[in-house]
């Protein structure tokens, strides 16, 4: 519908009406999956206040600002960030283009936040030692294990730390389904006002 030249409508009538579908036996389509949930502001500082350890609150930091996925997070080192030019490099061998293969290594902004997050990570390194060492070895880089165990240790602690039964359970569903990516959709939406082609990227994905 809508208005036309002079004022009148486009159309005498919505041809997608659910009397007209009922008519011609026609269903609303699906989306073909859910919508996929985007972690809140709300959640993420709330995820921040209940970290269990520095790596994980850092590491949800650097991956809202940089719109980074958590498995090119863990594998940074000290030698991708450059304070002095303010961009981190992510490296190509960790990085998927938007193909779905391996990518070049790509250059994005040192935000001030993610600047001030990294200097004041209680274990500092050079060269090419892991920004996020295993907490059992840190010679090797943090696993994804261990990062999603601290993700649902937060997620306890968030839920320990409310009292009321009915506000409790509403954060529960709140959580459901809230996990690393959720952090990138959310950086991703933020931005939709840039064009797509910076925020491809910015964000190593494709957008369409």
């Amino acid at each position: 519908l809508g208005a036309g030249e002079h004022g009148q409508p486009y159309l005498e009538a919505n041809p997608w009406s659910a009397e007209r579908r009922r008519a011609l036996g026609l269903r609303m389509p699906r989306p073909v999956r859910k919508p996929q949930p985007a972690m809140s502001q709300e959640l993420h500082q709330l995820m921040l206040e209940q970290s269990p350890d520095w790596r994980f609150g850092l590491a949800m930091i650097l991956g809202r600002e940089s719109i980074s996925r958590n498995g090119s997070i863990r594998l940074l080192k000290w030698s991708d960030i450059d304070f002095d030019r303010r961009i981190i490099r992510w490296r190509g061998e960790h990085q998927k283009d938007t193909s779905g293969k391996r990518g070049e290594d790509r250059y994005t902004p040192l935000t001030d936040e993610m600047a001030r997050a990294l200097r004041a990570a209680p274990v500092q390194g050079i060269g090419e030692t892991w920004v996020f060492p295993s907490p059992a070895d840190a010679t090797k880089p943090c696993s994804r294990f261990v990062m999603e165990g601290w993700l649902q240790a937060a997620k306890r602690r968030i839920l320990k730390a409310i009292e009321d039964a009915e506000t409790r359970e509403a954060m529960r569903v709140a959580l459901r389904g809230v996990g690393f990516h959720a952090q990138k959709r959310y950086a991703v939406r933020a931005r939709r006002h840039l064009p797509p082609k910076v925020l491809e990227a910015m964000a190593r994905t494709k957008y369409t």
